[in-house]
């Protein structure tokens, strides 16, 4: 099963192999700056990216620490990560950063646990995400204070919580059978659905600004589903030159961003059109995932 802080080292090891995990919740708006992980000097932080000027901004710079997987807040004020021991990379907790002030505050205390993948609830008042505790994982729900939390779904291996942008359900990846599909669950863990069946892992789910669609990435390409119609997903992307996943819908809904891992062994954040089009290399960086859309 593959793990948060596994993923980042994953990330930057590869060259042409299993791609790292990511998820990514999009707000209905105008388009905003796309936040990342950027990996440099030995540890991964978070910074953004505009997507008309391709101009970045580092926002975390802690010491013996790799800080990723940003999830914007639906107002865009700001930004739950995870923060991840750079000498105990299994030691992950969740943080919410204040975008303008940079002020940060720890959310979870809890030892020798994986907490990442948050996804904020689209009125700010709480966080899904993933724990995973030996050899298990599943979503549970914190509150933006941190004060309570919750176990949502009870499966051995469930991950990438999704939150719905009308706030009623929350997408998902569970692995059934050696397969991970997306699957879909009510915010007070009843009506766990199955969304797609495949032959291949279906993961890092994000729903489109209008709730009626779901992207995920499988076998390195992206693909998108019809909340309302299980079984039938459409591939966006096609390639053998590049793995792409960790997809995130822009506000508009226009366009996509996602990571791409290509054969000169670099990753970069790319954009497209929403049916796979124009697609576009935003960041030069050498080692640049996991984008997250702000709505403005």
């Amino acid at each position: 099963m593959i793990r948060y802080a596994a993923a980042v080292v994953v990330a930057l090891a590869m060259v042409a192999t299993v791609p790292p995990p990511n998820a990514a919740a999009t707000f209905p708006g105008s388009n905003g700056e796309i936040a990342l992980n950027r990996w440099t000097k030995g540890q991964t932080d978070i910074w953004t990216v505009d997507r008309v000027t391709g101009q970045t901004s580092r926002l975390t710079r802690s010491r013996n620490f790799n800080e990723v997987t940003p999830d914007w807040s639906a107002d865009g004020t700001r930004i739950a990560f995870s923060r991840c021991a750079v000498a105990e990379p299994t030691q992950c907790e969740l943080w919410v950063m204040n975008v303008d002030s940079g002020d940060k505050r720890q959310l979870t205390f809890t030892d020798k646990m994986e907490e990442g993948s948050p996804t904020w609830a689209p009125d700010g008042t709480e966080i899904a995400y993933t724990l995973r505790n030996k050899d298990s994982q599943s979503i549970w729900v914190i509150t933006a204070d941190g004060r309570s939390k919750r176990r949502l779904t009870k499966k051995r291996f469930d991950s990438f919580p999704e939150w719905s942008p009308d706030g009623s359900r929350i997408a998902y990846s569970s692995r059934h059978k050696l397969i991970e599909d997306i699957w879909l669950v009510d915010v007070d863990g009843s009506d766990a659905t199955q969304l797609t069946f495949g032959r291949r892992d279906a993961e890092h789910p994000d729903w489109s600004p209008d709730g009626e669609s779901i992207l995920f990435s499988r076998g390195g390409d992206i693909w998108a589903a019809e909340v309302e119609d299980d079984d039938r997903a459409e591939r966006i992307t096609r390639t053998n030159r590049r793995w792409e996943f960790a997809p995130t819908y822009s506000p508009d809904g226009s366009e996509v961003a996602y990571t791409a891992l290509m054969r000169n062994g670099e990753i970069a954040i790319w954009v497209m059109a929403a049916d796979g089009s124009d697609r576009t290399r935003l960041t030069r960086a050498s080692r640049d995932f996991f984008p997250d859309w702000r709505a403005d």
